[in-house]
């Protein structure tokens, strides 16, 4: 199984991976259907088409759906794409959340500084306040 992540694909990488599926729709070919998705996992987002769709990937599939799929990265229009060869619902002991949703690389700490910065400069002082309100909440729901 491939651990790459969607960044480090290269076209040709024939990949097995878990990915969150953030869109997805049947669309209709010279050939029949075909599924168009939007997969993503934490270092980004490519669309993948599956050709042959199973029934599972035609009426079971849903945005939302934590998937595994095998495929090969190609290139259509200057950027990478998925061929699906394969796909089904993963298992929640599979996969965690850390590998399939985006995440910031700053640190708590440089995220709630930065908030604070920025709350300093807003005029409107309704909307000050409630953003500092949310500031002390946010902070002591993480110190539950």
């Amino acid at each position: 199984m491939s651990e790459k992540r969607i960044s480090d694909y290269v076209v040709e990488d024939t990949v097995t991976g878990f990915f969150s599926v953030r869109k997805k729709e049947v669309r209709e070919y010279t050939r029949g259907q075909y599924v168009h998705l939007e997969l993503g996992d934490s270092s980004g987002r490519i669309d993948g088409k599956m050709w042959e769709p199973d029934q599972f990937a035609l009426n079971e599939l849903e945005s939302g759906m934590v998937v595994k799929a095998r495929g090969t990265v190609t290139e259509y229009n200057g950027k990478k794409q998925l061929t699906v060869d394969k796909v089904r619902k993963a298992e929640p002991s599979e996969f965690t959340l850390e590998d399939i949703l985006p995440f910031s690389s700053q640190s708590l700490e440089e995220r709630r500084a930065r908030i604070l910065d920025l709350t300093e400069k807003i005029q409107n002082s309704y909307i000050k306040q409630l953003a500092e309100h949310f500031g002390k909440m946010n902070n002591s729901l993480t110190n539950f």
